[in-house]
């Protein structure tokens, strides 16, 4: 009687913590349901990204492969093979759309013809897996972030490595080349965010602040902003310009442990930032205002899972997420609905 009591008040409390979250988080108040999902990579999905013209999303994740997929119908086109060990991290189209580099668990970049599928080229140099990888502008320069603590700066046609970035104190998870391809952004488990100069290899500045390892971060498509997102639900969102933080987000979350903001997307007008947390919720926010817009939730139970990767389509209205089951959703920006 006593346990059965003990289970009966242990629930109360759940319950009762739960709707204060709701009324503290408004958002949560609206709960969106993926119907339908592209099978992508079956071991999880780690990341993913459009082509620029957005017919095409390339995908990669812990089965060593890189996949191309039809983003109308999910259809696949190619997968492509050559990372070897136990993943492939990163992807990320050059801006023609007629490249995809990839950077893997075997400390490699790896380029690839989008059309056919070719290997054109493997990059070496880092001593540790290849978390992020990001091409400049106008696809000449590639950067690439090491769990070995190093940024490094490729030349994408000779696959030679022009720079490395050293200063952080531990390892890197993200980086990326600012919209106008004078800096190079990277985020790691020293709790910084660091601005460097791709050409000279210099450091710029540091921006101090998280509280918390780095596993993510974005640059808003006019290269004025840049976001961050860490260990501990927390998202800042930084002026570029001034070095100073404009906002700082807490992800909504059910949980009080600290959880893993995973991913970060600017909308195509840079209006908008999505997240994604490793409790499965997706958030969207006004980056003017700093405030939370809604949150997409997907069931619990089998669907409920780690996003991993985020990436808006061309014209904003879809937000494709990759979650640690092996899928890729999409949702309805305007709506929160999932969508096939």
């Amino acid at each position: 009687m006593k346990t059965r009591m003990s289970r009966i008040i242990g629930m109360t409390y759940l319950l009762v913590g739960f709707l204060g979250l709701v009324q503290m988080n408004p958002v949560f108040a609206q709960e969106a349901k993926l119907r339908e999902s592209i099978k992508a990579n079956p071991n999880g999905v780690e990341s993913l990204a459009y082509s620029p013209d957005g017919n095409t999303i390339v995908s990669c994740g812990m089965d060593n492969n890189v996949k191309l997929l039809d983003a109308k119908t999910g259809k696949e086109l190619f997968t492509l093979k050559g990372h070897t060990k136990q993943g492939v991290f990163s992807v990320a189209f050059s801006p023609d759309g007629k490249t995809v580099a990839s950077g893997g668990d075997d400390a490699t970049i790896k380029t690839w013809d989008a059309k056919t599928g070719k290997e054109l080229a493997t990059f070496k140099g880092h001593e540790g897996p290849v978390r992020s990888v990001s091409f400049s502008p106008y696809g000449l320069t590639l950067a690439s972030a090491s769990l070995d603590g190093t940024v490094r700066i490729w030349d994408v046609k000779s696959g030679k490595e022009k720079q490395t970035l050293k200063g952080h104190t531990g390892k890197i998870f993200s980086v990326a080349f600012s919209p106008k391809g004078d800096t190079v952004a990277s985020a790691g488990f020293d709790k910084t965010v660091r601005i460097w100069d791709p050409k000279t290899g210099q450091e710029r500045s540091v921006l101090k602040g998280h509280t918390s390892p780095l596993y993510a971060l974005a640059y808003s498509p006019d290269g004025e902003t840049l976001a961050s997102a860490d260990g501990n639900k927390t998202i800042k969102i930084w002026d570029i310009k001034a070095g100073k933080e404009q906002h700082t987000l807490k992800a909504p979350s059910i949980a009080r442990i600290p959880l893993v903001v995973f991913s970060l997307a600017f909308s195509p007008d840079g209006k908008t930032l999505a997240c994604g947390t490793q409790e499965g919720h997706i958030t969207l926010w006004d980056v003017k205002e700093g405030k939370a817009l809604f949150a997409q939730k997907r069931e619990r139970g089998k669907n409920f899972t780690w996003v991993v990767s985020l990436a808006f389509s061309r014209d904003g209205k879809t937000l494709a997420a990759g979650y640690k089951e092996g899928l890729i959703g999409f949702w309805d920006v305007a709506t929160g609905e999932g969508e096939k």
